[in-house]
């Protein structure tokens, strides 16, 4: 049982960003942002969130259902998600395909 409790631990303090994310298509990034923060029993700070959408041009697909989202603005949710963590070990596959440079240019600063 205490393996278990270390693993689900060890869990928590990372977070991977894939090439092509694989995401719940049916919540939109908001719910996804939100379901991944209950998960690692993160506090969701709304004003964080729509901040960071800001920087990555992505306000106005907040409430939209990941399915309707580009590749590039799947990988947008991921990186908003990771950074939202703020995990000690964030795991980068190359996140960045399929982003505009704008946003390159934003995940580099963050």
């Amino acid at each position: 049982m205490q393996n278990y409790i270390n693993g689900m631990n060890l869990k928590k303090k990372r977070y991977f960003a894939a090439d092509y994310p694989m995401l719940f298509t049916e919540m939109s990034a908001r719910e996804y942002v939100k379901f991944v923060h209950k998960l690692y029993q993160k506090i969701f700070k709304e004003e964080e969130f729509l901040q960071l959408a800001e920087e990555f041009h992505f306000t106005k697909y907040v409430g939209r259902r990941i399915s309707e989202l580009s590749l590039g603005n799947r990988q947008k949710v991921v990186l908003i998600t990771g950074l939202l963590l703020r995990v000690p070990l964030f795991i980068l596959d190359e996140p960045l395909v399929g982003l505009d440079v704008e946003s390159i240019e934003v995940f580099h600063q963050k």
